[in-house]
């Protein structure tokens, strides 16, 4: 062995070693902690569990210092930390309780619904998920007087077992030298006019065309759990978030929503289905607009979205729906009520 060759070795195992004496360190405090929770010391247990994140952050160490954080009233640190912890495990289903907690005695509802439901996506029988969460809808109810029809529904996977089929749209593909010539060709033949609406011209069928061949078909979501993540895996790009709502089933949208529905994402769907969708494809558009209002905890996202969302919506509203474009009166109105401001 070469000198040079020793000396990357010593300081590879140097590296290791010091990476293994804080993990070991980071434990034998997170151990400490954990006996000094159970004396019910929680001042202690938490500048134990300091130390241990100090040293090595692990998830269980920032989910302890989440419990920690919840029974000591300090909420908004229960939510970072149980975040942080999240981050590391997606499926780590006790932070994911703790959150919620915290969230719903912040008075963030919606939010711990969320998270309650998400529990329950990871374990389906866990009691603590399933009664936290109707005992949350409960409370946002008789907080707020709204109303909230799905109360007494419980999230089982049962509810997202349908027929494969019926949330796929067919896509026929031409061969054509304008591609602008083969996407409305298609849209024509999969998607014909109905209700009698002027559709207005599409500005961008040759951008969808465009996604049609890089996005392939096996990516369109079939339930709620694919469609969250498609919805997620876009980051914020509307032109790739117009693909997803184009090529599912407009009917289908209430049940794709149905345990994944945020304000947050009402509010991507919406401006999407307003600025892309209803240009390229009209029908898929009003179809989609109509059968939204059918989602569960429509009304409470709605009502959860900022002024400054519900401004952007409207004035996007406004954009489509212009005075040479009908629309259904009770379409508007379902909106109007809860959601568009001045209209």
């Amino acid at each position: 062995m070469t000198a040079a060759e020793l000396n990357t070795y010593t300081q590879s195992f140097a590296s290791t070693s010091a990476a293994e004496s804080s993990a070991h360190m980071a434990d034998s405090w997170r151990v400490k902690g954990n006996a000094q929770f159970k004396e019910e010391q929680y001042g202690n247990a938490l500048e134990c569990y300091n130390q241990s994140i100090e040293c090595h952050p692990t998830v269980s160490a920032l989910a302890n210092r989440a419990m920690v954080h919840l029974k000591l009233g300090m909420h908004e640190e229960c939510i970072d930390d149980s975040s942080r912890a999240l981050a590391l495990d997606s499926h780590h289903v006790k932070s994911y309780l703790r959150r919620a907690t915290a969230r719903r005695r912040l008075g963030r509802w919606v939010e711990a619904v969320e998270d309650f439901e998400q529990a329950i996506r990871r374990e389906t029988s866990n009691t603590e998920a399933i009664e936290g969460r109707r005992a949350c809808i409960a409370e946002y109810v008789e907080k707020t007087g709204a109303q909230f029809e799905s109360v007494q529904v419980p999230i089982t996977f049962e509810d997202m077992k349908v027929d494969e089929t019926s949330f796929i749209r067919p896509i026929q593909v031409q061969q054509c030298t304008d591609s602008t010539t083969a996407a409305t060709t298609a849209n024509q033949q999969t998607r014909p006019v109905t209700d009698h609406q002027e559709v207005p011209k599409s500005v961008g069928v040759t951008e969808r065309a465009a996604m049609d061949m890089i996005m392939p078909a096996q990516k369109v979501p079939k339930n709620s759990i694919e469609f969250e993540k498609s919805w997620r895996s876009c980051k914020g790009d509307s032109v790739k978030q117009a693909w997803i709502l184009e090529h599912v089933s407009k009917e289908a949208m209430p049940v794709l929503l149905k345990q994944c529905l945020s304000p947050k994402m009402l509010h991507q769907v919406l401006l999407t289905v307003l600025g892309r969708v209803l240009k390229s494809d009209w029908n898929q558009g009003i179809g989609i607009l109509r059968s939204l209002p059918s989602t569960d905890r429509f009304q409470m996202n709605c009502m959860s979205l900022s002024k400054a969302q519900k401004r952007e919506i409207t004035t996007s509203w406004e954009t489509a729906f212009q005075s040479e474009h009908t629309l259904d009166d009770t379409i508007q109105q379902q909106y109007r009520s809860v959601l568009l401001e001045n209209l």
